[in-house]
C-alpha cells in the first residue's frame, strides 16, 4: 500500500493543474474532480534514479543488463527522449519480473493465469509482459495496486509500434517518465517486501 500511495502522490502532483485527483476507492485508483491548483515545484529526475537491483536478483548477468538499461534511462530522459526511456522502463520490468518467475517455474506454471496455447502451458521465454504482470500477482509477487499501475506502464511501453502511437496520438513528456519511474520503483518494491513467496532472492 505504502507504494500505492507514493506513486498517486507522485501523479497528483502532475495533474493538479489539470484540477484532477486520484484516490483510492478500496484498492480501486479512481479520478476525481478537484479545483486545479499549481503544483509544488517538481522533483528532479535524477533523483528518481536509484535502484539496486543486486537487492534481489542473484543473476550477475542479469543484473548487470539491468543497471546498464536503468543507466540508459537516465540518459535519455536528460535528452528529452521521453518515449525511449519508458520503452527501456518497460523492458526492465520484463527482465525482473521474468528472474522471479524462471526461479519460481512450478509455482507460476500452475497459476490460473499462466498463458495457455492448444490447452498446454507456454514455455516462459513465450510469456508476454502482459502474462508476467497478472501471474506475479496471482502469486502474491505484485499487490493489485501496483498490478494495475504496471499494466499502465505496459500500455505506454507498447508505443515502440508507431501504429499504436498513431493511433492513439499520444507523446510521453517528462511528467510521464515520472510516474513511470516511481510505478518501476514501486514494482520493484513489492518483489522485495515479498519475498517470502519467492524463491532464489
Amino acid at each position: 500500500m505504502q507504494n500505492t500511495l507514493i506513486v498517486i502522490k507522485e501523479l497528483n502532483n502532475l495533474i493538479a493543474v489539470e484540477g484532477l485527483e486520484v484516490e483510492l476507492n478500496g484498492v480501486e485508483p479512481v479520478i476525481l474532480n478537484k479545483n486545479a491548483t499549481v503544483p509544488h515545484k517538481k522533483s528532479t529526475m535524477t533523483s528518481l534514479l536509484k535502484i539496486d537491483f543486486n537487492e534481489f536478483i542473484n543473476d550477475k548477468s542479469l543484473v548487470f543488463i539491468l543497471n546498464s538499461r536503468w543507466k540508459e534511462v537516465e540518459n535519455c530522459i536528460n535528452s528529452k527522449a521521453f518515449l525511449a526511456a519508458i520503452i527501456l522502463m518497460g523492458s526492465i520490468l520484463e527482465g525482473v519480473l521474468l528472474y522471479v518467475i524462471e526461479n519460481n517455474e512450478e509455482k507460476a506454471k500452475l497459476s490460473k493465469e499462466a498463458p495457455h496455447k492448444h490447452e498446454e502451458i507456454k514455455n516462459i521465454d513465450k510469456w508476454t509482459l502482459y502474462d508476467l504482470i497478472v501471474v506475479s500477482h496471482d502469486c502474491k509477487w505484485l499487490d493489485k495496486d501496483i498490478k494495475d499501475f504496471d499494466h499502465n506502464l505496459r500500455d505506454y511501453r507498447n508505443l515502440v509500434h508507431p501504429r499504436k502511437q498513431r493511433d492513439e496520438e499520444f507523446y510521453p513528456d517528462e511528467d510521464t517518465c515520472k510516474i513511470c519511474l516511481e510505478v518501476v520503483k514501486a514494482a520493484m518494491n513489492d518483489v522485495m517486501n515479498n519475498n517470502e513467496n519467492i524463491n532464489s532472492i
